[in-house]
């Protein structure tokens, strides 16, 4: 339910009620089982058993959150779900030995629970390599953890990973696989390569891809990942830097040189017709179909 309402879905789906509840139901009857079986005397003892029942009980419902939370190791999940056990088995028996045997079990379930889900997220947060930074407000946002499971996003919540209101159904899938962070357009099938700092918008979401041990910007961090010039056709030996040259000394400035006046354009009489009402310049032709090349003008 906690995950689902992080992932801005609905809380419990009647698919997931029923698989929390054959889980639980399952996970409570084997650790119980063996827990009893070894507390009997001639196998162990009571304080093994004890101890294996809850331990067992940790690992399997840490083992069960790696169903919801999307590329969580089963292994690591099971490893802290345990750790959670032991440390409620000993907050049980530490409020059993005050002769509150009910308290005792009450309490221990509480810290079960609580120790589960923090042992779990510090395991998500460790060993991640990738992951998406989802800004839903100005005030409000979270990750999810990328892996060979894809993420995806869009407006449509039973479908999709992440609820992402005004986007397309199933609008984005990303995943994290050969160390690349990988993004399809599912609408329209183009999938391309991320990098870290780079950003997307998905309906009033945004999304920003980010990689353990990243710091530079999307920009920065195609300009270093950019290829070296291939050298020549059939060359084959290795391109070595040629020698550094002298630098070029700068220039004197030169004054620049005065502006000259303009002068005037002096009127040229050439037989052919009345002249250039500006300039005097005679030319052939009728009346108004006369040109003059120096004012550029019809007259």
């Amino acid at each position: 339910v906690g995950q689902n309402a992080y992932l801005k879905r609905s809380w419990l789906t009647p698919q997931q009620g029923a698989l929390l509840a054959g889980g639980g139901l399952l996970a409570g009857l084997v650790a119980g089982g063996l827990g009893e079986l070894l507390q009997h005397p001639a196998l162990s003892g009571k304080a093994l058993g004890f101890v294996a029942g809850w331990l067992l009980l940790g690992g399997l419902l840490g083992r069960g959150l790696a169903w919801f939370i999307p590329n969580l190791h089963g292994w690591k999940a099971s490893a802290a779900g345990a750790a959670g056990g032991l440390l409620a088995a000993l907050a049980f028996r530490a409020v059993s030995l005050l002769g509150a045997d009910f308290a005792g079990r009450l309490a221990g379930a509480l810290l079960l629970g609580f120790s589960i889900g923090l042992m779990v997220a510090l395991v998500e947060m460790a060993f991640r390599s990738a992951w998406l930074e989802v800004v839903y407000g100005p005030r409000e946002a979270g990750t999810v953890n990328l892996g060979p499971e894809p993420v995806s996003f869009g407006g449509d919540a039973s479908s999709c990973t992440v609820f992402a209101r005004g986007a397309a159904p199933r609008a984005y899938c990303f995943w994290f696989r050969g160390g690349k962070v990988r993004c399809e357009d599912v609408p329209s099938g183009e999938v391309r390569v991320l990098v870290p700092g780079q950003s997307l918008a998905i309906g009033k979401l945004r999304v920003t891809v980010r990689t353990a041990g990243a710091s530079a910007d999307a920009t920065t961090v195609a300009a270093r990942e950019r290829p070296a010039p291939a050298p020549p056709q059939g060359y084959r030996g290795t391109i070595k830097p040629g020698p550094r040259r002298a630098p070029v000394p700068e220039r004197p400035s030169v004054p620049p040189a005065p502006a000259r006046a303009p002068q005037a354009v002096a009127r040229v009489s050439t037989p052919g017709g009345p002249g250039c009402p500006t300039c005097g310049r005679k030319a052939p032709g009728a009346t108004g179909k006369r040109y003059c090349t120096i004012c550029e003008r019809a007259y």
